[in-house]
C-alpha cells in the first residue's frame, strides 16, 4: 500500500512503510530514500517540498521565464543530480541566487551566469569549480568541501564572504578584495601572506594552510596597524606554530580579537 502525500503534475508518492522509503514526483524521478526512522510527516513535508522545487526549476519554459527565474534554492536531496542537467543552468542567465549544499550535483563553470550573488554548494562532492573571474557579482560564495580549485579573486572586488574550506584551493592575495568579512580557507594549500588592503576583515580561518609563523606575524601587525584603526571585534583561527609573534598577539587581543591557534 503507497501513501500520497501530494500532487504536482502527477502523483507524489512514497512507498509502503515497511519497505525502503523513497519519494518519486508525478515523472517517475526517484529524488531521495528516507531511513524508516523517518516515517513522519514533518520529514515528508519538508522533502515534498523539495521535489515540488525541483519540478519547478526543470519544468520547460518560454525564453522569457528563464530570464526572470533569479533564485535556486534546494539543499540536501542527495539524488539531486540525476535530474539536475548541468546544461539547464546556462538557460538561467538572470540567476542571482544559488544555493545545492549537500547534493550530488556536477558542476565545474558558473561562469555563464554573470548576475550570480550568492553561492553555496558547500559539501557537494562533484563540483569542481575552478574559476570565478567572470562573476563580478559575487557577494558570498561557498565552495568548502568540494573538489573547487580557486586561486585568482583580483576581479571579485564586491566579494564579503569566501568559504573555501577543505579544497585544493591557492588563495596567496586578497589587496583587492577590500571587502572581504569573512575568509575561510583552512585546510587549502593557500599561503596567505597579508591583509594589509582588507578593513572589513573581521573573520579570518588559516589554519592547515601553507601560511608560515613568518606570514601569521605580518598578517598580525597588519590587523594592528592597517585593518583595526578603532576597536572591533574579531575572530582569528590560525596554526599554532613556533616564531608567532606573543606581543602581536596581545595587542590584537586588546583589540577584542579572539585568537584561535589549531
Amino acid at each position: 500500500m503507497n501513501v500520497q502525500i501530494g500532487t504536482k503534475n502527477g502523483i507524489l508518492i512514497l512507498a509502503a512503510p515497511l519497505d525502503p522509503l523513497y519519494l518519486y514526483t508525478g515523472i517517475n524521478y526517484k529524488i531521495e530514500e528516507f531511513p524508516l526512522e523517518w516515517y513522519d510527516g514533518q520529514y515528508y513535508e519538508t522533502y515534498r517540498d523539495q521535489v515540488f522545487k525541483v519540478d519547478i526549476l526543470t519544468e520547460k519554459k518560454t525564453a522569457a521565464e528563464y530570464d526572470n527565474f533569479k533564485n535556486i534554492d534546494i539543499p540536501d536531496l542527495i539524488n539531486f543530480n540525476t535530474i539536475f542537467s548541468v546544461t539547464l543552468l546556462k538557460k538561467f542567465k538572470n540567476l542571482d541566487f544559488l544555493r545545492l549544499p549537500n547534493t550530488n550535483i556536477t558542476l565545474e563553470d558558473i561562469s555563464n551566469n554573470k548576475e550570480l550573488e550568492v553561492v553555496n554548494l558547500v559539501n557537494c562532492p562533484n563540483v569542481k569549480i575552478l574559476n570565478i573571474e567572470n562573476n563580478l557579482k559575487l557577494d558570498n560564495l561557498n565552495l568548502s568541501n568540494t573538489q573547487s580549485i580557486i586561486s585568482n579573486i583580483d576581479n571579485n572586488i564586491l566579494l564579503r564572504f569566501l568559504y573555501l574550506r577543505l579544497t585544493d584551493s591557492t588563495i596567496n592575495n586578497i589587496n583587492n578584495n577590500t571587502a572581504l568579512i569573512a575568509l575561510y580557507i583552512d585546510s587549502t594549500n593557500s599561503k596567505l601572506e597579508t591583509v594589509i588592503n582588507n578593513p572589513q576583515l573581521t573573520n579570518l580561518r588559516i589554519q592547515e594552510t601553507n601560511t608560515t609563523a613568518e606570514d601569521i606575524n605580518q598578517i598580525l601587525q597588519d590587523l594592528i596597524t592597517n585593518n583595526v584603526p578603532i576597536s572591533k571585534e574579531g575572530t582569528f583561527y590560525y596554526s599554532n606554530l613556533a616564531g608567532i609573534n606573543g606581543s602581536l598577539e596581545n595587542q590584537l587581543t586588546d583589540l577584542n580579537w579572539t585568537l584561535i591557534k589549531l
